[in-house]
């Protein structure tokens, strides 16, 4: 009798902490404005374990299956993009993956020395997919990836990011049909070049691959990111 006690109270508790996990996350969607995000969202297929096996990698980011938002197309996006991009380095509110994917690149490696990066990181994040789309831990660490050591950006430094080309992975668009992503998932790679300028010094340009990750309308209200990787996502994600 005093054992079936004992686990009935293990059971009590284990379902008040539940029920108090449960209520945390919807506190904090609802303080962020995160929620009408997710009143929409399309339901994600739990995918087979043998198709979103990831081997990992020594020193390389291994996403989680569950993270892992790919594209749902396999055509090019060309330059008719750029037009739509402007000079803002907001990210909220677009709804079309080239144009958020070419803003997040140019967000993310266009800096000079007043830069305030905690600020753009926090511009970021506001835009972070959360689960099941996206993995937020994940994605800030990605963009401790693209912050700069302080000592290297100098007075009289100025980067700055052209988009050369933005590309739906055709890799990615047989993975999200094999995993059940929903209509909007995206993985697209952006290729560019870093045009870098010191004071007294000639320009240096320096070619750069990024892929992204995240979902946009019909699958959100909004685009949202879920991962940033310095190579395409085939690249990361097919090992």
């Amino acid at each position: 009798m005093a054992m079936f006690v004992v686990r009935r109270r293990h059971r009590l508790l284990y379902l008040v902490l539940a029920i108090l996990a449960f209520s945390t996350w919807g506190l904090w969607l609802a303080h962020t404005g995160r929620a009408t995000d997710y009143s929409n969202t399309v339901p994600v297929d739990k995918p087979d374990p043998a198709a979103t096996a990831v081997t990992k990698t020594p020193g390389a980011a291994t996403p989680a299956a569950t993270s892992a938002v790919l594209a749902s197309g396999s055509t090019a996006i060309g330059a008719s993009a750029t037009s739509r991009v402007g000079s803002s380095s907001t990210l909220a509110g677009i709804s079309e993956p080239a144009v958020f994917a070419r803003r997040v690149a140019s967000v993310l490696l266009s800096y000079d020395t007043g830069t305030d990066f905690t600020a753009r990181a926090a511009s970021v994040m506001a835009v972070a997919a959360l689960p099941p789309l996206g993995n937020p831990a994940e994605l800030k660490s990605d963009l401790a990836r693209y912050t700069p050591d302080p000592a290297a950006v100098g007075d009289g430094v100025s980067v700055r990011f052209a988009v050369d080309r933005a590309s739906v992975s055709a890799w990615a668009a047989t993975r999200i049909a094999r995993l059940h992503l929903p209509d909007g998932s995206f993985g697209i790679d952006v290729t560019g070049r870093q045009i870098i300028t010191r004071l007294g010094m000639a320009a240096v340009t320096v070619s750069v691959t990024l892929g992204l990750t995240g979902a946009c309308p019909p699958a959100l209200a909004q685009c949202e990111l879920d991962r940033v990787f310095p190579q395409t996502v085939r690249q990361e994600l097919d090992r």
